[in-house]
């Protein structure tokens, strides 16, 4: 009896520590998948898959390796008819829509973790979203989260570069030293720590990693460009440029030319003013670029060196440390600074002002920033509704209109922003957001009144087919009725009203609708443009051929051009 029940215990045992280490192969699978080696992802999941053969969801993660998205996705949709709580099929769609830039893939991970708090793999592919959407402190906490319920050590190599991004070298060394210690044939955990190692100025250990991290993968491009990069700083300016010459990437790569170009340019090669004017190209405020076209310049004895010195210093070089590197003849100017995480519009407003629409520390929501010009001092800041678009100044530069994009597809908010006494006031145009996906807006001369209309109005009105899509799909020209509605609102009594009289749309301030008015005037008063118009409603949206309606600088006339894509001799 007490064999039978030690045996039972024993099953018991075995029953529930195996399919945890099934479920690891899984996890490291999906790990291996986010960091992009392929082989190692598609070895941990065949593992995964040997012991619980599920063919339909298998082939959905091949589809998903091969870079077959929409594939993968119909695969798991199909394995979620008969089995819609399989985590492992709701972590493949995720994944498979993930580059999709909407919150498909959020919503699936959270389903998953709804079913599941404790499914370690989504935590990860969470952090990974967030961190593709730098939003660096949710990126964290999910990070941290799949550590927590899976002890698998690959998580680690996501949570480290996520260290390195955020410009913490020495959290990315201590994670990753003990996983490159206890597993030293693994090329990534010897990696990330030769990579947080060469960033720390006290670390004697990174050319050891380095070493190791070639010797596991001798033709791994970035172990090899990280070793030029520690011969650069090390001063090895002969064995890193004989390094780094035989290295070609496939696509564009920043770090590489611009180390490269160091090389070259510290070794006075000629070749390395082809690479410093390629990274700027590419990245015209990179600060190391333009420090190093200033010494570049230095040499050749230009004039414009003060001005690439400048350049560095706004870009973030330190000006003290550039001190050491330029004669002492030019000037290292100290500049004012706001620090904001992301900013996505500036505008200049009167009485040096500057408003900033932004994100002022990552994984916050936009706001509004009013800046004082000289010192670059935030005076008011703002909430608002949505994503920004777009600026409308007045003409005074003493108010302004913005739109942003609403929760809700194809709708904006409208908000203005007001002087009061000697600060502002911001607030909604109307309470609601308008149907349409962008929006134009402008002022009359004095500022009392602005106007709106769809921002569609260039893409509809001036390219072939000429037409929109109005309910159930029908089709609708845009010529000679104006298809979209345009309003007014006035400041003094805060009036939103809709202009339907077409005599009054004339006197509209909007470039555009006037521009849109002078050619459904043309159609109606010229059978020839009207033939030519509706010529160009009959092309199909994706055919070859295309009309485009061309205006000049004069307010009187336009062109219409008629082309055939396939014919580049045929255009009228």
């Amino acid at each position: 009896m007490k064999k039978a029940g030690f045996l039972l215990i024993l099953l018991l045992l075995v029953a529930t520590v195996f399919p945890a280490n099934k479920n690891d192969d899984f996890s490291r699978a999906i790990a291996y998948y986010l960091i992009g080696d392929l082989d190692l992802a598609k070895k941990n999941l065949d593992a995964f898959f040997t012991y619980r053969p599920q063919p339909t969801l298998k082939l959905g993660f091949v589809l998903l390796f091969q870079n077959e998205k929409w594939e993968a996705a119909k695969k798991f949709r199909d394995y979620l008819e008969s089995n819609h709580r399989s985590l492992e099929a709701l972590t493949g769609i995720s994944l498979a829509t993930a580059d999709m830039k909407n919150s498909l893939a959020l919503d699936n991970l959270n389903k998953i973790l709804r079913m599941n708090p404790g499914f370690a793999p989504a935590y990860l592919c969470l952090g990974n979203e967030y961190f593709l959407r730098d939003n660096f402190p949710a990126a964290a906490e999910n990070f941290n989260r799949s550590l927590k319920y899976a002890a698998i050590p690959e998580f680690k190599i996501l949570l480290a570069e996520l260290f390195l991004k955020t410009a913490q070298p020495q959290q990315a060394l201590d994670l990753m030293r003990p996983e490159a210690e206890a597993a030293p044939g693994n090329y990534y955990f010897t990696f990330m720590a030769a990579r947080a190692c060469l960033l720390l100025d006290d670390c004697p250990e990174a050319d050891a990693f380095i070493d190791r991290a070639l010797k596991l993968k001798p033709d791994a491009q970035s172990a090899q460009l990280l070793k030029g990069q520690y011969l650069l700083k090390t001063g090895e300016l002969r064995k890193a440029k004989a390094l780094l010459s035989k290295l070609k990437f496939t696509v564009y790569n920043p770090e590489y030319s611009l180390t490269y170009a160091e090389v070259l340019q510290k070794l006075n090669d000629r070749g390395a003013e082809k690479y410093l004017y390629e990274v700027f190209s590419q990245s015209q405020w990179d600060a190391g670029v333009n420090k190093l076209l200033g010494l570049f310049n230095v040499k050749k004895k230009n004039a414009n060196v003060q001005n690439w010195i400048n350049r560095a210093i706004l870009g973030g070089q330190d000006s003290q440390r550039l001190q050491r590197e330029f004669p002492a003849a030019f000037n290292f100017p100290t500049y004012h600074f706001s620090a904001i995480f992301s900013v996505k519009k500036i505008q200049w407003l009167a009485n040096r002002r500057i408003l900033v629409a932004g994100i002022v520390n990552s994984g916050e929501k936009e706001k509004l920033l009013v800046l004082d010009a000289d010192s670059l001092k935030t005076i008011k800041s703002f909430e608002y509704e949505g994503t920004i678009q777009q600026f409308f100044p007045s003409r005074r530069l003493d108010k302004v209109i913005f739109s942003t994009t609403a929760v809700d597809n194809e709708k904006v908010y409208l908000y203005t922003l007001i002087p009061r006494s000697n600060s502002y006031i911001l607030k909604p145009v109307i309470g609601y957001a308008l149907k349409m996906p962008t929006v134009l807006a402008a002022f009359n001369d004095s500022g009392t009144e602005a106007y709106f209309t769809d921002g569609s109005l260039a893409e509809l009105a001036f390219l072939s087919p000429f037409s929109t899509v109005a309910a159930y799909g029908r089709k609708v020209s845009v010529y000679p009725k104006y298809p979209f509605p345009v309003y007014s609102y006035t400041y003094s009594n805060d009036r939103w009203a809709e202009i339907r009289n077409r005599e009054f749309l004339r006197r509209v301030p909007l470039p555009l609708l006037q521009k849109y008015l002078m050619v459904a005037d043309a159609c109606q008063n010229n059978p020839e443009i009207a033939k030519l118009v509706n010529k160009g409603e009959n092309i199909n949206i994706t055919a070859s051929e295309e009309m485009k309606i061309h205006f000049g600088s004069a307010p009187d006339h336009f062109l219409i051009h008629f082309s055939d894509l396939k014919n580049a001799f045929q255009a009228w």
